[in-house]
């Protein structure tokens, strides 16, 4: 797979077929596989100027090699400091690849989707994004100390 940028027009109506109850978002990046055609999407909506939510969307695994361009994206030329997902509290695939991904457990909405269907909230702050190098995760050019 392969990240695609500048078609977010595209990716939101291919989206929309995929996604019950997708809004317009603020950025939108397919995932094409090797033959050029559109199996994924990475969705961004911007909830502040500092934080965007996550949705992802793919009818294959995804790529090794899409995380960390898509982030040094999200974390550098856009600018956001935190992403965060949500998902259903038995979406087992999606509870196993958020933290695979670098994502922390940050919570749980309950009844988000509907009664009983409860949301896990999981969060990744740019100063914590493994895929950025460590001068990269913070924005005042000082390297924090752990």
């Amino acid at each position: 797979m392969q990240l695609m940028l500048g078609q977010d027009a595209a990716v939101t109506a291919w989206a929309a077929q995929m996604i019950d109850g997708l809004t317009q978002p603020t950025h939108a990046f397919g995932l094409i596989d090797g033959d050029g055609r559109l199996r994924g999407c990475l969705i961004l909506n911007e909830i502040t100027s500092h934080t965007a939510d996550f949705i992802v969307y793919s009818e294959a695994p995804i790529a090794a090699n899409i995380p960390r361009p898509f982030f040094r994206i999200v974390f550098e030329a856009l600018g956001y400091g935190r992403l965060q997902t949500l998902c259903e509290r038995n979406n087992a695939r999606s509870r196993k690849d958020n933290p695979r991904w670098g994502f922390k457990w940050d919570g749980t909405a309950r009844d988000f989707f509907g009664p009983g269907r409860d949301a896990l909230r999981f969060v990744m702050l740019k100063t914590d994004c493994r895929y950025l190098k460590a001068s990269e995760r913070h924005t005042d050019g000082h390297v924090q100390q752990a």
